[in-house]
C-alpha cells in the first residue's frame, strides 16, 4: 500500500514534532532544513570555532506537549534537562552592588524558598505587592473569559488600570516582558503576558524551571531527527525551500535550492514567520494569506561569552533591572560543562542593538556588566547571535492575525508557533503547533 508523502519544511520543534507524529502514523516524511544543522530556534552549532546556541532557552515544568515529544522520541527528561528551580532579579547600580532577589520556582522541589521568598524579599513595598496581586488576578481572569479584549491592551496599559508605580513596572514588569521576549511593557500584549501564568496556575504543582544539559541540537533536536529516520523518514539539511509547487490551488511539491523539485501529497510549513512569508510570496499565494502576511516579526540579539572562570556564582536565570543586559545566565555548570566560564545574555532593545557591529555590542557588555556585578576581566571569547526576525511580534492586536493550521490551499498546513495556540512563542507552543498540523494532515488523509 502506498504511503502518503508529506514534506515538512523547517526542523525546529514545530517541524520535528510534526515529522515525528506523521512518521509514527505511516506517512512517508521528508524533513527539509535550510541551515546546515537542525533545531531551528532550538539549535546549537559551531560558530567560527566557538560552540553557540540560538538563544537562551528555559524549559518550564508545567509544559505537557514538550515532555510527551521527548518521550515519543525515546528520550528521558532527566537526561535532557537539569532543573534549576529558582530565578534571580538583580538591580543594576554604579557600584555593581545593587540588591539581588532570589525566588524559588518549584512548589514541590523547593517549597520553602518558593513560598517564603515573596515575603522575605523586598523587591516591592507591601502596598505595591497588593496592587500587583490584583493586577495578576484580574489579568488571568480576563485571559480566560475575554482573551480578545485582553489583547487590546499592552502590559503597561493594563498595569495603569491598577495604578502600579513606575518602580514596580521597572522592577517587576520589565523583567517579565523585555527579559523574556525582548520588548518592553508598553509594546507587550497583556494577552501574551498573562497566558503563561494561567497555564502555570492550572498545573501549579508542576511549576519548575530548567536548563538544557548540553547544546540543544545535541541533546534534543538530533535525537528526535534520528528517531524520525528510524521510523522511515528522511532529514535533509542545507535544503532551502525556494517555493511551493501549487497546481489548481493544491500543493504538489516544493522546489529546493532553486533547482530540485520534490513531489508530495502534503506540505507542513513549519518555519519561523519570516521564511514562511518568503515562501508564501514566492509561491504567489498572497491572496490566500492576508492576515498571516500582515503579522510582523521582531528581532532578537544575544551575546554568548566564554571566560576563564564563572561570571556568576550559580547557574540560574538572572533578570538584570536597569541595564540592557535584561536576562543572563552562567552555563558552565549546566549546559556547557566543558567550559570554565560560559555566560549567555539577552540584550534589549534588540531593534536598536541588532545593527551594531559585534565589537560595539561587546563594548555595551563591558560597560554595563560591572553595574550588575559581572567581572569582565576574565573573558576569553565571545560571539554575537542575531535573529532579525525571531518571533511573531508579541504586541497588542496581533493575536487575531495568527492563522489556524489548516489553510485555504489544499494539502498545505501551517505549524509555526505563530499559529493559534495559547502557549504563544514558546517551545511548548511550537510542539503544540507541530502536533496540530500533523493531526490535520492525518485527518485529511483519512477523509480521502
Amino acid at each position: 500500500m502506498r504511503k502518503p508523502k508529506t514534506i515538512v519544511i523547517g526542523s525546529g520543534l514545530a517541524g520535528l514534532s510534526a515529522a515525528l507524529e506523521l512518521s509514527g502514523n505511516g506517512f512517508e516524511v521528508l524533513l527539509l532544513e535550510a541551515a546546515p544543522y537542525i533545531g531551528g530556534r532550538t539549535a546549537s552549532w559551531n560558530k567560527d570555532g566557538m560552540e553557540v546556541e540560538s538563544g537562551l532557552h528555559r524549559v518550564l515544568g508545567f509544559y505537557t506537549a514538550f515532555p510527551k515529544l521527548v518521550k515519543k522520541a525515546g528520550l528521558k527528561m532527566k537526561d535532557i534537562i537539569i532543573w534549576e528551580d529558582e530565578i534571580e532579579i538583580k538591580i543594576a547600580s554604579d557600584t555593581g552592588k545593587g540588591p539581588s532577589y532570589v525566588y524559588g520556582a518549584s512548589p514541590v522541589f523547593k517549597p520553602f524558598k518558593t513560598f517564603s521568598s515573596p515575603f522575605r524579599n523586598h523587591l516591592l513595598s507591601w502596598k505595591e505587592t497588593w496592587k500587583s496581586l490584583k493586577f495578576f488576578i484580574s489579568g488571568m481572569i480576563t485571559f480566560i473569559t475575554r482573551p480578545e479584549k485582553l489583547d487590546e491592551f499592552s502590559v503597561l496599559d493594563y498595569a495603569n488600570k491598577f495604578h502600579l508605580s513606575e518602580e514596580t513596572v521597572r522592577r517587576l514588569l520589565v523583567p517579565l516582558t523585555a527579559g523574556l521576549f525582548f520588548i518592553p511593557p508598553e509594546r507587550y500584549s497583556a494577552y501574551v503576558f498573562f497566558g503563561p501564568f494561567v497555564h502555570a496556575l492550572k498545573r501549579f504543582y508542576r511549576i519548575r524551571i530548567g536548563a538544557f544539559r548540553g547544546g540543544m541540537t545535541e541533546v534534543l533536536a538530533r535525537p528526535i531527527a534520528e528517531r524520525i529516520a528510524q521510523l522511515g523518514g528522511t532529514v535533509v539539511t542545507d535544503a532551502r525551500v525556494t517555493r511551493l509547487v501549487v497546481v489548481n490551488n493544491r500543493v504538489r511539491g516544493v522546489l529546493v535550492n532553486n533547482e530540485t523539485e520534490y513531489a508530495c501529497d502534503y506540505v507542513v510549513l513549519a518555519t519561523s514567520l519570516e521564511p514562511a512569508h518568503r515562501i508564501i510570496r514566492a509561491s504567489s499565494l498572497e491572496n490566500a494569506f492576508p492576515d498571516l502576511l500582515s503579522l510582523p516579526s521582531m528581532p532578537e540579539v544575544n551575546l554568548q561569552i566564554e571566560s576563564s572562570r564563572p561570571a556568576w556564582p550559580i547557574d540560574h536565570t538572572v533578570f538584570g533591572v536597569g541595564a540592557p543586559l535584561v536576562t543572563f545566565t552562567e552555563q558552565s555548570r549546566t549546559t556547557f560543562t566543558d567550559k570554565a566560564g560560559r555566560l549567555s545574555i539577552i540584550l534589549s532593545p534588540p531593534d536598536k542593538i541588532i545593527g551594531l557591529k559585534d565589537e560595539e555590542i561587546f563594548e555595551i557588555f563591558k560597560r554595563e556588566a560591572p553595574r550588575l556585578g559581572i567581572d569582565t576581566a576574565h573573558v576569553t571569547n565571545y560571539r554575537v547571535i542575531r535573529h532579525p526576525a525571531d518571533f511573531y511580534l508579541l504586541s497588542p492586536n496581533m493575536n487575531k492575525l495568527r492563522p489556524q493550521p489548516r489553510t485555504p490551499v489544499s494539502g498545505l498546513f501551517l505549524a509555526g508557533d505563530y499559529i493559534q495556540q495559547s502557549f504563544m512563542a514558546t517551545m511548548e507552543g511550537a510542539v503544540i503547533a507541530g502536533n496540530s498540523a500533523a493531526r490535520e494532515v492525518i485527518n485529511t488523509e483519512k477523509s480521502v
